[in-house]
């Protein structure tokens, strides 16, 4: 109804602007006319104008139709991912030449092939699972699978699927196609990339640690669950010192990072130094209280910390070593070794006096003509 209602307007329009200018021109026509004769030349001039007029639009209607395919061209065959139109058989109807271009044949050669023929073998059942769904309820359709080019080269695709009606009222399904390899690999590489990471952390003899930017704990292993007295699922996902326990931590219900004692917090100082230098940590060695059964455990370690980069994200991973029984046992040492030595320089002292104390009985032995009665080590006497 609306689109006759626009089609009379326009029309309407078109009559009233193609009289205007009959109008005009009626003007110089012979007086001698006669009424009658003025009328038909004004209705046969009214119409010549209203198809003229149809026809300059006409024109431009072509001229933008035309641009608009232009584009359409451009949009369809230059996108950067593959459309295909398949039918409810699984035959190619239509395709775009980025889609040729990513199976490595023309467009051509996809005409009425169907589209499993590109699929690689193992992954067949996906296709043929996600197309069976799409037309028995409508629901479009998103997975991944492999596809194969002429040349047998492999390729990783995620196809976006949709039924439609077309122009005969036929069910086909519109199928977007990305290549995913380069996704696909990345995130092959990070696989890989944490595994030999969760199994360096497994066979570690020391705690190790993962944290991120906002110094949350990626991963830990075993070693410093022991360390700390704490089950792994109440290490991971925590601040640094939340999930080691710090006695710091607990001092405000945010957790670590926001006492006053945490800006003095040589840890915490040394992970926010690799993560914003980039420079790496050996040897550090430093004290940390833990809270374990609500008693505080003064414990120190060793520290290395290395800066690493995963999933584009800055990283440190820290390796800790419990030193505490080696700190403890070089202290008694070093308590040990000052009271010899305190002892020792009394010693010296007692045996120097006690040298003095002889020299002086025998000089007094000599004055009453008597007989030296010690022997002295720097003359020889007795």
């Amino acid at each position: 109804m609306d689109s006759m209602n626009n089609r009379l307007v326009y029309a309407a329009e078109l009559r009233k602007r193609a009289e205007e200018i009959v109008r005009m021109e009626t003007r110089a026509l012979p007086k001698s006319i006669s009424p009658g004769t003025q009328k038909i030349i004004q209705e046969l001039r009214v119409h010549q104008i209203e198809l003229e007029m149809q026809n300059e639009e006409l024109l431009l209607a072509q001229v933008k139709l035309d641009a608009e395919r232009e584009r359409y061209f451009d949009f369809y065959n230059l996108s950067p991912v593959g459309f295909f139109t398949v039918s409810e058989q699984g035959m190619i109807l239509e395709a775009n030449l980025t889609a040729a271009a990513m199976l490595g044949v023309t467009r051509d050669a996809l005409d009425k092939h169907p589209i499993s023929r590109f699929i690689l073998k193992d992954d067949e059942d996906i296709y043929f699972l996600r197309r069976k769904q799409l037309f028995a309820t409508g629901v479009p359709q998103t997975f991944e699978l492999r596809m194969m080019k002429k040349d047998g080269t492999i390729f990783y695709v995620q196809l976006e699927a949709a039924a439609v009606e077309d122009k005969d009222g036929n069910t086909v399904c519109r199928v977007i196609l990305s290549d995913i390899t380069e996704r696909k690999f990345k995130e092959e590489a990070r696989r890989i990339d944490q595994e030999n990471l969760q199994a360096i952390f497994a066979a570690a003899p020391v705690g190790m640690l993962l944290l991120d930017e906002e110094n949350m704990i990626v991963n830990s292993n075993a070693v410093i669950a022991r360390l700390v007295c704490r089950d792994q699922k109440r290490i991971i996902r925590q601040r640094g010192g939340s999930g080691l326990g710090c006695v710091h931590s607990f001092e405000d219900e945010r957790g670590c990072g926001f006492s006053p004692s945490c800006g003095e917090c040589p840890l915490s100082k040394g992970i926010q130094q690799v993560l914003q230098s980039g420079n790496s940590i050996h040897g550090a060695e430093m004290p940390y209280t833990v809270l374990i059964d609500g008693q505080e455990h003064h414990i120190w370690l060793s520290v290395n910390a290395e800066p690493v980069l995963l999933d584009g994200r800055k990283h440190v991973v820290v390796a800790i070593d419990d030193i505490t029984e080696r700190k403890q046992t070089t202290d008694s040492l070093r308590e040990k070794i000052d009271e010899l030595q305190r002892f020792q320089k009394m010693t010296v002292g007692r045996e120097l006096v006690m040298i003095e104390l002889k020299k002086e009985v025998n000089e007094l032995l000599i004055k009453n003509g008597l007989e030296e009665k010690y022997r002295m080590a720097d003359d020889g006497k007795k």
